[in-house]
């Protein structure tokens, strides 16, 4: 068993689709929409409303702090996320 499920949400069931190249090599950001109903309340003219999903790979999932191999991906990585 994982135990980081245990502290994050499981979305495994979610149909994520890719937003990186068809040439990337590294597959690891996506988009999930999900459909939440109508709005019946009028807000908006009962059309269907939606949540978007935006993922985001975690590097320290997979290469703990201090980790020669997360040394590595800091100094060669070329992505920037801002807060």
């Amino acid at each position: 068993p994982d135990a980081v499920l245990g502290i994050r949400r499981d979305l495994r069931e979610q149909k994520v689709y890719t937003v990186d190249s068809a040439s990337t090599l590294d597959i690891d950001d996506g988009i999930a929409v999900e459909v939440l109903g109508d709005d019946s309340d009028g807000g908006s003219g009962g059309e269907a409303r939606h949540r978007y999903w935006i993922h985001i790979a975690d590097v320290d999932r997979y290469a703990p702090r201090g980790s020669k191999l997360l040394n590595v991906a800091e100094r060669r990585g070329t992505s920037l996320y801002l807060p």
